[in-house]
């Protein structure tokens, strides 16, 4: 979830709202007679991280001025490093950013806090708000409430609306069987029988964006079963996924062929054309907006299958360290940090969308709001400490798939030996 995109025009506007926001709260503080200091660390999703973050953070302290919050960004490159060494450390950062793709590892070594241990019934209720239950159980890691969800970068249908007009269609495709019959009028060849435009397309597997997991979640089958002790796609739901990722690769070849267009070249070749529809993330609108104004964008919920609508959400959440020693300042900063109007400010500078679908983000956006009405369609990833090996083998094998190496029948069952022998 390292996009960087729309930004907040000064500090200043950022401060008024979060100022109206304290007044309207009327927060009464009571000045402890020492001073707290707490340490809050975030990578950044925008290049005035800071400049966000100031007017919030001087309005709470403004309501607590019995505490002082550190604020430190951590680069991305050195997410892991950085974090490993403090939790390690008599004194990691009291509130920190956590990304689904990292945060297991920190759980099992007892690193955060949970949560229902530090804040009442009542707070936690008022925390939940409007997060979908996917992602509120995704928080979660072993029975402990390890964070809240804060901020959401997930998949929409993405199409070219002048290409799907030209072939005669004015609505977005809703089912995957909707998505085949489109793609195959959409699909052009030419007169030596190549193919110069297609109908679907998936990221390349180099880019850190690529999820095609929502071929076996649109089948009814998960990534892992519901103890994430063995695969959840050796039934016939997964077989029916990567049945259907084959038809469009292979036995139709309906599909951009992976890899034609390599890392985010992708992006210009479905701007000049080269094919029609894709799942992809919503910072495609950004560069639609600044690189291809007037280009015909249109964007759907994800289209259904038999076994839904289900398609990959990344999420960041905010959790509290297990060290730290001030647990309940902490939380009161989280609560803070996630209010709907401060999480709104956070989301539309950096573009992400929020966890709490209460957050009126991107209100008159049309085209952004389809990524926020499709969180509740959107499935995380199960989180483990060995979710990203898995991940990227079950990629390998949907590559192979996808180029013709192997059949549906034998990528499923490889998949799923690969699976057992690491979960075993």
């Amino acid at each position: 979830m390292k996009i960087l995109s729309r930004k907040i025009t000064s500090a200043s506007s950022a401060f008024a709202l979060a100022a109206t926001f304290v007044a309207a709260l009327g927060v009464v503080s009571v000045v402890s007679a020492e001073k707290v200091t707490l340490t809050f660390w975030k990578s950044p999703h925008t290049s005035i991280d800071k400049d966000i973050y100031a007017p919030i953070l001087q309005a709470f302290e403004r309501a607590y001025p019995g505490i002082k919050v550190e604020h430190m960004l951590v680069p991305w490159a050195a997410y892991t490093e950085k974090y490993t060494t403090a939790f390690a450390s008599a004194n990691p950062p009291d509130v920190h950013y956590a990304v689904d793709e990292f945060y297991p590892m920190y759980a099992e070594a007892g690193a955060l806090a949970d949560l229902y241990t530090v804040g009442s019934s009542r707070e936690i209720a008022e925390l939940r708000g409007g997060i979908p239950d996917s992602m509120w159980h995704a928080a979660h890691y072993k029975g402990e409430f390890v964070g809240i969800p804060y901020l959401t970068s997930g998949l929409a249908l993405v199409y070219n609306k002048n290409l799907l007009a030209k072939a005669g269609f004015d609505l977005p495709p809703d089912t995957w069987d909707d998505v085949i019959k489109y793609c195959r009028k959409l699909t052009i060849k030419d007169a030596s029988g190549k193919a110069v435009q297609w109908g679907w397309a998936d990221l390349p597997f180099e880019t850190e964006e690529a999820k095609p997991a929502y071929y076996l979640y649109q089948a009814g089958a998960r990534l892992l079963n519901k103890d994430n002790t063995g695969p959840g796609f050796d039934n016939p739901e997964g077989l029916a996924g990567f049945k259907l990722c084959e038809i469009l690769y292979q036995k139709e070849k309906i599909a951009l062929p992976i890899g034609k267009y390599p890392g985010r070249t992708i992006d210009d070749a479905f701007f000049t054309g080269k094919f029609a529809m894709w799942l992809a993330h919503e910072h495609l609108l950004t560069t639609a907006r600044k690189g291809y104004p007037n280009f015909p964008i249109g964007a759907a919920i994800t289209p259904k299958g038999p076994g839904g609508r289900g398609a990959y959400v990344g999420f960041g959440l905010l959790a509290i360290a297990k060290k730290s020693k001030h647990k309940k300042e902490a939380l009161d900063l989280i609560k803070w940090l996630t209010s709907l109007e401060n999480e709104k400010v956070y989301c539309e500078a950096s573009f992400l969308g929020p966890a709490n679908t209460f957050v009126t983000a991107f209100e008159g956006d049309e085209i952004r709001q389809v990524w926020i009405k499709n969180a509740a369609n959107s499935i995380p990833f199960p989180l483990m400490v060995k979710l990203d090996q898995l991940r990227k083998l079950l990629y390998k094998e949907f590559q192979a798939l996808m180029v013709g190496q192997k059949t549906a029948e034998q990528t499923q069952k490889d998949a799923v030996a690969i699976f057992k022998s690491i979960l075993d």
